[in-house]
């Protein structure tokens, strides 16, 4: 997070001393931290769509798609990135047919933390609300840190891609997240199945989650 606004001078009605407070304290309050997760954070897309990250209660990060031509759909994991389940919603609850849970071979706490360079590549295990499994391998690569000017505040960002590749199957699919460093969370950019167009809309607000 990058602010820089000059200091102002603000008088205060206690024995009538002035006290200089910068003002980058009051732009501050609008620039999210990963504490403003607990409430949560909303980003608009230029397109019309929304994403909402919330922490929950075992620290993953729920992370929800709302969007005009689909149901809403949920993700959960570590930093959003680490995505070990996924279900469309119908009036805010989960579609129990539609749940696919992610099992990484790895222990979670294992999952490397988001930063440039990283690149990570492990096994995973799809299984879907029928009890079917899939097996998939699982990538994720953090290029070179970037800025983005989001409803008044700078953030830096972290361009991370993620790969599911499936072997059984053949083809994959290639996600591309913008990893907001300050709210320790990511929101999804770019969606690409193998063989079909990218989806994608850049962001363009950042704001509280309404209640």
């Amino acid at each position: 997070m990058k602010t820089v606004i000059s200091n102002a001078m603000i008088c205060t009605g206690i024995t009538g001393a002035f006290l200089f407070l910068p003002m980058t304290l009051a732009a501050q309050d609008r620039c999210f931290t990963a504490r403003d997760l607990a409430r949560g954070v909303t980003i608009t897309f230029e397109a019309g769509d929304t994403q909402t990250l919330r922490r929950i209660g075992n620290g993953h990060i729920e992370r929800i798609e709302f969007s005009d031509n689909r149901a809403p759909t949920r993700f959960v994991g570590p930093y959003a990135l680490y995505v070990i389940e996924e279900v469309a919603l119908e009036n805010g609850r989960p579609i129990a047919s539609d749940l696919l849970k992610i099992e990484f071979d790895a222990p979670l706490d294992s999952l490397p933390k988001p930063k440039t360079g990283t690149a990570w590549q492990g096994r995973t295990t799809n299984v879907f609300s029928d009890g079917s499994l899939r097996p998939e391998v699982f990538s994720i690569n953090v290029g070179a840190p970037t800025t983005i000017d989001l409803s008044g505040c700078t953030y830096d960002v972290l361009p991370t891609e993620v790969r599911y590749d499936w072997p059984d199957d053949g083809g994959g699919l290639t996600l591309t997240y913008d990893y907001l460093p300050a709210l320790e969370a990511g929101y999804l950019l770019i969606s690409q199945t193998d063989g079909e167009a990218p989806a994608s809309s850049p962001a363009i607000s950042l704001t509280r989650l309404s209640k």
